[in-house]
């Protein structure tokens, strides 16, 4: 049995020294893919796991190593003069690689079990290369065995350490049955050092050195071999070696393989169970928390949560323990502030976003006098605490605790890590639905300003700065929250694009910007822009800004809470507008206007307007409206959408707007109403606020309008009843004046005092003209008018009465009237209205020619010109009397105003104004009048075509 070892030792000793050129260099290109291999994974998948770095560092060791004792090897077996050179060059290689793979495989021990800190050489730990530093030296200037011996002592270690790891971490501690490969691999890989060492002595053994050198001689055919037996041995252990390599490296895929399947199907199922049956109860179940716990074999598990918004500095920890004996007052839930960071390994992780390890964190120097670590269970040594992050922002953390020291295994934190990439999303998910419940609850309120929906975003979303846009309605309108703040003139009359440029101008170059688009039937109505500060965000101040789908939800959500706004704001609006004109105390035209013009500056209307023709009686009233509308920068129609019409116009400060023709269909006229958007029309779309708005509110106004029309026409039959009353009692005075004037002439005819041919008989005529007159025109007031069956009455049988009657009283002042007029020109007006105006008219003319007259002396002179243009016939009554001052021009037309001392009554010209609107006519003062002339007024009528 001895010899049969010996001859096998002896035959594998000889044909690795014969193939130890092939054997290196298998080697060096085995290790090459190997490290490669290792270092990708870790590149790619496998990224926080530092010692599977350290391990393909520790494999690319090999290929330097292994390629300089290939050239050894090579060049001794041609018997080159340089290979005493190479022999020095392998003997270095051998100290210094050695060493180094050694150091490597220890590095990737205490990392595999999470006992390395990250960056290990810039802590204390940098005392760990002390040893092989000293050996690489020693192994160097030391003679053989000594050299061989602490080699081989160093490497066996660091080799039993590393296979004692892969065991550890190579499944849960109930199920390790197969992980035994990883142990008895390296072993005897340890194992093999320690016959490394020992190669000196064997090769003094006579038996088994005699064996050696036989077996070489038969394979070179020599006497003297190129090998010695010192040289046959060691390359007979590397060739077992070259095999233990690829046993190690299959036990670190096993490994790996495990820590990538560590998080099972089974425990995901587990984990969604209460997802499933309820999702309210996901977290409160503490399901989720104790199916992650047991997979991983914990005692302890919290999860963390930040609450987002305005919230951000509270926390919302769920726990499971599973021996609640360790804590009788133990509370699954807990909302507290966030923890700060030298108080808690929470508070660390959520400020940092980086992951703590610590086997046993009472002897680790990372928690001197217990600072930094959570203590709400006495008893946990060992813990793991991974941050939460979803987008870049760390939305919670995931603690494990265990009870035993050194408990932690590269599968436990692989699981752990797995179960934070699962858990994130669905915990986003959670924050999510918490937003738009947060936002739908705290928009409900229909008072809310508009600048406080943008405080609103701002708080839950937690961006940098908000900046909300919404151009729709009556006017375009912008509000911003957060650390940008807008000067106020771009807010009170805001430009969206000039808006926008501002905000994005105020960004830093660290900040990036989400736009997030407020639309309505595919049509973009506004917009938010999320600014996000790339560098801070993340850790300190996460937020809800990089989910598209969930913004867009959030987006409807604001568009709604903004149409209640204004629902909110035209619906009172429209409430006090009807309680105004339905009020009894409404009996007048500038009550309705003023009532109108208020509520459409509460709306955000820029302007109310209307055709003040469309108005009977004076309109200075309007004065101010009129002043804000230049009709000259109307554009042409735009659209008609329904009953409305809509109009461009342009602003003086060149600002493009609209101006929607809202018609008054009772009373006839319409009403222009200016807007500060320029393409408002979607919001005339049935259903939306503006629309509602706008319908009412021409209701409202049609209504009032007729109602005081109809008190209008009441008071005006009043009047005339009073002047009915009036003109029958001065019907009898006249009656006598008539009689006296008849009795004076006879009586002065009988007693000879009056003749024929005396120039007073004319005067007493013309008195008992006047008296005749004064009869007609009673008795034509006190019986109803007839109907005047002519479809047309002439102009010039209307200017022969009125001259006939003014005969001879305007020559007996030295006043002269004259007319002209053609004798087929025909008017459609009765002829008792067309008669009263003109008449009227030359009494206004008298009596201001009357005033010149007391003033400078002289006579006067009334002309009334006629001319026909297109479907009217114009009157000009022209005079030289003392002209209208300035400041009355606006006011002749006003029921009651007049400036006549004692005979003016203020009813002539509003009357007569009335009389000829309601017959399709016009009657206005003339602004330019005739060399000559002073004043002049201008009449209408409706001409007749036949």
């Amino acid at each position: 049995m001895g010899d049969t070892i010996l001859d096998f030792i002896a035959g594998l000793a000889a044909w690795s020294a014969f193939k130890a050129t092939t054997i290196t260099f298998m080697t060096v290109v085995m290790a090459l893919v190997m490290a490669g291999v290792l270092l990708i994974l870790r590149k790619t998948v496998l990224k926080d796991e530092d010692w599977v770095l350290y391990l393909g560092l520790a494999f690319a060791v090999f290929p330097v190593q292994y390629a300089l004792r290939t050239a050894t090897f090579w060049t001794r077996s041609r018997s080159f003069q340089s290979a005493s050179f190479w022999t020095l060059v392998a003997k270095i290689a051998q100290a210094i690689f050695s060493n180094l793979n050694s150091l490597f495989f220890l590095c990737a021990a205490l990392a595999l079990l999470y006992r390395l800190p990250h960056k290990w050489w810039r802590t204390r730990w940098i005392l760990l290369l002390v040893p092989f530093l000293v050996s690489g030296v020693s192994g160097f200037l030391l003679t053989s065995p000594w050299d061989r011996f602490l080699e081989a002592f160093f490497s066996g270690i660091c080799l039993v350490s590393v296979s004692g790891a892969m065991f550890l971490s190579s499944g849960t501690r109930q199920r390790r049955t197969w992980a035994f490969f990883n142990l008895v691999g390296g072993f005897l890989y340890a194992c093999l050092h320690v016959v490394y060492a020992k190669v000196p002595a064997l090769s003094a053994w006579p038996a088994l050195a005699d064996r050696v050198t036989q077996r070489m001689q038969g394979l070179w055919a020599t006497q003297s071999p190129p090998r010695t037996v010192v040289e046959a041995l060691d390359a007979g252990v590397f060739g077992l070696a070259f095999v233990l390599k690829i046993t190690l490296f299959v036990g670190a895929l096993l490994v790996i393989m495990r820590c990538l399947s560590a998080f099972s199907l089974a425990v995901v199922e587990e984990v969604l169970e209460p997802v499933k049956r309820s999702r309210g109860e996901f977290l409160v179940s503490h399901g989720i928390l104790r199916a992650i716990a047991e997979s991983i074999g914990a005692d302890l598990v919290a999860l963390c949560l930040r609450l987002p918004g305005g919230k951000a500095d509270e926390v919302l920890i769920f726990r499971w323990l599973r021996n609640q004996a360790l804590k009788p007052d133990f509370k699954p839930l807990d909302q507290r502030s966030r923890p700060k960071p030298e108080d808690s390994t929470i508070g660390k992780v959520l400020v940092k976003g980086e992951s703590i390890h610590s086997q046993d964190w009472e002897k680790d120097p990372d928690f001197p006098d217990r600072k930094g670590y959570w203590t709400y269970v006495e008893g946990m040594h060992s813990l793991v605490n991974f941050p939460l992050r979803f987008h870049g922002a760390v939305v919670g953390c995931l603690n494990f605790e265990w009870q035993k020291p050194g408990a932690i295994t590269a599968t436990d934190v692989k699981r752990i890590r797995q179960a934070t990439e699962f858990l994130t999303p669905v915990i986003q998910a959670e924050r999510w639905l918490w937003a738009r419940s947060q936002l739908r609850g705290r928009l409900r309120s229909r008072s809310l300003p508009f600048e406080t929906v943008a405080e609103v975003v701002h708080d839950i979303l937690s961006p940098k700065s908000t900046l909300v846009l919404f151009d729709f309605g009556f006017r375009c309108q912008a509000a911003v929250s957060g650390a940008v703040t807008l000067p106020v003139e771009f807010l009170e009359k805001p430009r969206l694009d000039r808006v926008e440029a501002a905000f994005r101008a105020l960004l830093s170059p660290d900040d990036s910007c989400v736009e997030v688009l407020l639309t309505l039937e595919e049509l973009v109505i506004g917009k938010l822009l999320l600014a996000i500060d790339k560098e801070s965000d993340p850790l300190d101040h996460p937020s809800l800004t990089d989910d598209p789908r969930q913004l867009q939800g959030i987006a409807a959500l604001v568009r709604d809470s903004i149409f209640d706004q204004h629902r909110a704001q035209l619906g009172p609006a429209l409430n006090r507008l009807h309680r105004r004109l339905g009020s009894l105390d409404l009996a007048s035209y500038p009550q309705w206007w003023e009532a109108l013009r208020e509520t459409a500056s509460q709306v955000g209307l820029l302007w109310i307007w209307f055709d003040p023709e469309k108005v009977p009686g004076s309109r200075e009233w309007l004065a101010d409206d009129g002043a804000k509308v230049d009709f000259s920068r109307i554009g042409s129609l735009r659209l008609q959408v329904g009953p409305y019409c809509i109009l461009d116009y342009r602003s003086s400060d060149e600002a493009r707007e609209s101006i929607l023709v809202l018609p008054l269909r009772t009373s006839g006229i319409e009403i222009y109403l200016g807007i500060a958007r320029p393409e408002f029309q979607m919001e005339l779309t049935e259903e939306l606020p503006w629309a509602i708005f706008l319908e009412r509110f021409a209701e409202a106004a049609d209504l009032a309008l007729v109602r005081i029309r109809a008190i209008e026409l009441e008071t005006e039959a009043l009047q005339f009843e009073m002047n009915d009353l009036l003109v029958h009692e001065l019907r009898s005075p006249a009656e006598e004046f008539a009689l006296g004037v008849e009795w004076i002439r006879e009586t002065l005819f009988e007693g000879g005092l009056l003749s024929h041919s005396d120039k007073n008989l004319e005067t007493l005529q013309s008195l008992e003209r006047s008296a005749d007159q004064f009869l007609e025109l009673a008795n034509s007031v006190l019986k109803p008018f007839p109907l005047d069956v002519r479809n047309s009455v002439p102009l010039v049988e209307v200017l022969k009465k009125v001259s006939l009657f003014y005969e001879g009283r305007l020559a007996a002042r030295a006043i002269t009237l004259s007319w002209k007029a053609e004798s087929e020109w025909k008017i459609e007006a009765p002829f008792d209205v067309a008669y009263l105006v003109l008449m009227s008219l030359v009494r206004n003319a008298r009596d201001a020619i009357f005033e010149r007259r007391r003033r400078d002396g002289g006579g006067g002179k009334i002309a009334i010109q006629t001319e026909c243009v297109d479907g009217y016939l114009i009157c000009y009554v022209d005079d030289d009397g003392c002209g209208v001052p300035e400041e009355n021009r606006e006011k002749i037309f006003k029921l009651g105003f007049t400036t006549k001392r004692r005979r003016g009554s203020g009813r002539g010209l509003p009357l007569a104004q009335r009389a000829l609107i309601r017959y399709k006519g016009k009657l206005t003062l003339a602004e330019k009048v005739l060399e000559g002339v002073v004043t002049r007024m201008t009449i209408l009528f409706p001409r007749s075509i036949s």
